[in-house]
């Protein structure tokens, strides 16, 4: 330890204080205190492995090892001195370096400076070059504009005056003057120009040059239309629809002129359309079969009418009606129409539908040719004829909506065009209506003006909405008045014939005249056709006017059918029959019968699946209808077969019905000896009389049902017998509770069923 001093003094340090200042004792306890807890710390402070306690000297100690410390670190730097210098010195060379840079870098950042500046100015002058180029740009397309709008080419002159309308370049001449007009006119610049005065005039000019030749040429080409078998679909297709740039430069050149051009074309085609509307309206209307005259009413009887009080891609597929137009042979417009006369055969049957609601299946089919018609001997009733006129109509008026609202752009041309057809179509419907009482037939027809609103809906076109409006309007209340005829004949009959109820007593049976039965069930057939019919037609058309007027008819014909049996009973009581009620119920289940059975053919065109459209879970007035003729056939037929097994089995069906009340009201066999001994007696008499019984049921059925179907007859016999042996059933198991010795000498069941075989 005393060695490392004498280094120091060689160096001649003795002076040079390198050390710390001295140490602040205070300061250094405190500090000391701070990190006592610290465990090195604290391990120092206790001078782990040395013997000396005394701090002082540890101080000492520590501060003669920084100044060993501090002379070998002088050494260190001492022996690396050279290296300190050369590093000196590189330093000095890297700041001459450093100083050139930045002198190189200062220049450049000048030039940059400069060319900044040139840059900005480049752009300024860049964006007032672009300024005056806009400029430039707009004032030349301006004058180019202006240039070509006040300069009058000489070709546009002499197309103008010299060329043919039709040529190819006429209306892009016009096309030109219409611009150059049109320029003139707008232009304020063009109007304040010294140009202006002198080119102005010259353009009228061959304004009113360019109108008064494309008039004329219009004016000619609508004069083709008027030749007899001109197509007009055609020639408005292949011609004229290519002459509407005509048409749109006189509208917008010369008003008076397009008027007359408008007024020209709208009387030429509709005085033609008229034409041939007139004279198809004659041929067609001698083609008419009424089905029903006025005085074909339900209620007919002999005697009377039975009328009463009430009062008697569209464009394509058009282009056919001109030449159908133009196919037919021209008549004397005054002919009366023909009306085919009917047998009389066909007279009752003339509610019935048959197939005519075939029409509804062909509304698309072309209309009816007269002349053709003629030659085939065709007649057709008015639906048919409806059908026709309407179609040809549809037809005409979408051609022709189409073609003058892309030619002339102006939808009010067509009315201008149609109306006197439309009205004449509308009159001659309400004049010929008025004569119309068919009600199938008026039925029909609205059927089929609501399938044509629909064609005229798909097609998009407006114009004959207040037409079908209006037959609707026609239609509808004659329907009401036809219903309401059929309606007060029914009540007539009623009237009337209640009075003539006659017959006579055969076998103690009353039996209702012939020829009233004759009559009425005649009534009721021609009353099933009309309702089959109506109603038919109306599933899936679901009008509620027309099931309320039916539902009024169905009501007065029961009522004139219960009327009727009402007065067959008394009819039967003044004969001196016991009952008449047997009668009255055979008097109603024939014609019940009669009116069913024709509901019944044709319940599949009642059923909401056979109408288009129709819910198929909608039961439809149609079947409601069918069902509640059914239940009050049922009801009657029940009456009568009731009335026939009394006659036969009265004392079995009595005791029957009074003893299953009395065993039902919990009462034994006890007390009922005097009943053991009648149905001993009943069962005894029908043992002997059952089979007599089921052949006279057999013979009064026939009786009472002859000259109706035989499937009516042989329905109400089975009817009866099976309530036959149902009473025997019943009587058996009665026997069984009150006797059952006595069902030994019953007679077999099967035995009877064997029987009633023979019979079915």
């Amino acid at each position: 330890m005393a060695a490392e001093p004498v280094v120091s003094l060689e160096l001649g340090l003795e002076d040079l204080d390198i050390t710390n200042e001295d140490l602040n004792f205070a300061e250094l306890s405190e500090s000391l205190s701070r990190v006592a807890g610290n465990k090195l710390v604290s391990d120092a402070l206790r001078g782990k492995g040395q013997q000396n306690d005394n701090i002082r000297e540890q101080a000492k100690d520590l501060e003669v090892t920084l100044r060993q410390v501090e002379v070998e670190s002088i050494e260190g730097y001492v022996s690396e001195s050279g290296n300190l210098q050369e590093l000196h010195e590189q330093i000095l060379e890297c700041d001459g370096v450093l100083d050139s840079m930045e002198d190189l870098l200062g220049r450049f950042l000048g030039d940059l400076s400069e060319i900044s500046s040139e840059i900005k100015h480049i752009q300024k002058e860049s964006l007032n070059l672009n300024v005056k180029l806009k400029n430039r740009k707009e004032l030349h397309e301006k004058l180019s504009v202006f240039a070509d709008n006040m300069q009058i080419p000489p070709s546009l002159i002499d197309v103008v005056l010299d060329s043919e309308v039709n040529s190819a370049e006429y209306l892009t001449s016009l096309q030109l003057l219409h611009k150059k007009l049109n320029f003139l006119r707008t232009s304020k610049d063009a109007q304040s120009s010294l140009a202006f005065q002198d080119v102005a005039p010259e353009l009228s000019k061959l304004e009113n040059k360019a109108v008064s030749k494309v008039k004329a040429f219009l004016l000619e080409q609508f004069s083709i239309l008027r030749k007899p078998k001109t197509n007009i679909q055609i020639q408005q297709q292949n011609r004229l629809l290519r002459l509407k740039g005509f048409v749109s430069f006189i509208k917008q050149h010369n008003q008076v002129a397009y008027s007359e051009v408008r007024t020209n074309y709208t009387e030429t085609v509709g005085n033609v359309l008229l034409s041939h509307f007139r004279v198809y309206l004659s041929h067609v209307s001698g083609l008419e079969v009424r089905v029903a005259a006025k005085g074909d009413v339900v209620g007919a009887y002999e005697g009377g009418s039975g009328a009463g009080g009430a009062s008697g891609n569209a464009v394509g597929a058009l282009s056919g009606v001109s030449r159908f137009f133009s196919s037919m042979k021209r008549g004397p417009l005054g002919q009366s129409p023909r009306k085919s006369s009917r047998s009389p055969q066909d007279r009752g049957k003339c509610f019935e539908l048959g197939d005519r609601g075939d029409v509804l299946g062909k509304l698309d089919e072309s209309a009816v040719v007269p002349h053709v018609a003629e030659a085939q001997g065709l007649r057709m009733p008015c639906e048919q004829i409806f059908r026709s006129i309407n179609k040809l109509l549809l037809d005409s008026s979408s051609s022709e909506y189409i073609f003058s609202t892309e030619f002339f752009r102006d939808q009010k041309v067509f009315q201008e065009t149609m109306g006197e057809v439309v009205a004449l179509i509308s009159e001659h419907l309400e004049n010929w209506v008025q004569d119309i009482t068919d009600p199938v037939g008026l039925f029909l027809m609205i059927r089929i003006n609501y399938a044509h609103q629909l064609v005229m809906q798909r097609r998009r076109l407006p114009c004959l909405d207040s037409y079908l409006d209006n037959v609707n309007m026609v239609l509808w209340p004659k329907l009401k008045l036809a219903l309401d005829n059929q309606l007060q004949s029914l009540n007539n009959a009623q009237v009337s014939l209640v009075k003539q109820v006659s017959g006579k007593v055969v076998g103690g049976r009353f039996v209702v005249d012939a020829k009233l039965a004759k009559t009425v069930e005649g009534i009721a057939k021609r009353f099933a056709d009309l309702l089959l019919a109506l109603t038919s037609l109306n599933v899936g058309f679901n009008q509620g006017q027309l099931e309320r007027s039916l539902e009024r008819l169905r009501t007065t014909m029961e009522d004139l059918l219960l009327s009727l049996a009402k007065g067959v009973k008394q009819a039967a009581s003044g004969a001196g029959v016991a009952s008449g009620v047997s009668s009255s119920a055979a008097f109603l289940v024939r014609n019940y019968g009669r009116v069913l059975q024709t509901l019944r053919d044709g319940a599949d065109a009642l059923s909401p699946q056979g109408a288009p459209g129709a819910p198929a879970e909608d039961e439809g007035h149609g079947r409601q209808t069918l069902e509640h003729f059914e239940d009050v056939y049922t009801s009657n037929v029940s009456l009568y077969v009731e009335e026939e097994l009394g006659a036969h089995c009265g004392d079995m069906i009595q005791f029957v019905k009074r003893l299953e009340d009395a065993l039902g009201l919990g009462g034994g066999a006890e007390g009922l000896e005097a009943d053991k001994d009648l149905a001993g007696r009943i069962l005894a008499h029908f043992k002997g009389s059952w089979q007599d019984a089921i052949q006279e049921l057999n013979r009064q059925v026939h009786s009472d049902f002859a000259g109706v179907s035989k499937a009516l007859a042989k329905e109400v016999l089975k009817a009866a017998l099976t309530q036959l042996l149902l009473y025997y059933t019943r009587f058996l198991e009665v026997l069984k509770q009150l006797s059952p010795d006595m069902l030994k000498d019953s007679v077999p069941t099967p035995s009877i069923l064997y029987e009633m075989k023979k019979f079915r």
